[in-house]
């Protein structure tokens, strides 16, 4: 596993942190993550673990208690740990095993969790190695299905858009590859998401032994966001 520094490890610190809920929950986007989460969360068995990663402020939170499940998380941010500990009672977040950690080291057990949930967080790697990293150790930890969200170019994935959004995406790629290898070059951290192919998301989901079960877009968004919903073949590890 890699150590790499990126801007995420960094951004959601200090007032990115305690205004974090703030400037996002009124937006459009926000309301149909929260949809696309209650909807699979529906469909958990009761009573199963849950791992969401990032935890953030836990803005998912309510919607887990009220499946009835057990929650874990982790956040590369403390400050992001502590503002989540303040948006919810000291009751609510006694009940929740939230832990300070990279995505890359989780501090689970084989197999602890049998979900999981992460949402803007792919978006940020700057690499398809840290991208495998960290879906390995999703496989490590959870046992059954996922839902992941990617930002994605288009390539002919389950939503392309014509002609025109396939040439668009497909320079958004070539342009985030251009900032990536700018970036390596001069030593700096890339501050930009990244958008990643359909074909080498699935490959390394693949490689990890997790099924895609289903993958849908948010038709809404400009550009691709996409879900995947993966189950683990190889029962964790």
């Amino acid at each position: 596993m890699t150590n790499d520094t990126y801007y995420a490890k960094e951004k959601y610190s200090g007032n990115v942190a305690t205004g974090y809920d703030e400037r996002r929950t009124k937006k459009p986007r926000w309301a149909r993550e929260q949809k696309v989460v209650a909807a699979y969360v529906a469909a958990i068995k009761q009573g199963s673990t849950v791992l969401d990663v990032p935890f953030g402020t836990g803005r998912y939170v309510e919607c887990y208690l009220e499946r009835g499940l057990k929650v874990m998380g982790a956040d590369i941010s403390a400050d992001m740990i502590a503002a989540a500990a303040k948006r919810l009672s000291e009751e609510v977040f006694g009940q929740l095993d939230v832990r300070f950690a990279d995505a890359e080291h989780l501090p689970f057990d084989d197999g602890a969790a049998d979900v999981v949930v992460c949402t803007r967080f792919i978006k940020w790697l700057p690499s398809l190695d840290i991208v495998d990293n960290v879906i390995g150790e999703f496989a490590r930890v959870c046992h059954g299905r996922m839902l992941i969200q990617v930002k994605v170019t288009a390539d002919g994935g389950p939503n392309a858009r014509g002609p025109m959004g396939l040439i668009k995406h497909r320079l958004w790629w070539l342009r985030d590859g251009l900032r990536a290898g700018l970036s390596a070059l001069s030593g700096r951290t890339s501050r930009k998401t990244r958008r990643y192919r359909d074909v080498d998301v699935r490959a390394i989901f693949a490689r990890r032994g997790l099924e895609v079960i289903d993958a849908f877009d948010d038709a809404e968004e400009s550009c691709a966001i996409r879900y995947y919903v993966l189950q683990n073949q190889s029962g964790g590890g």
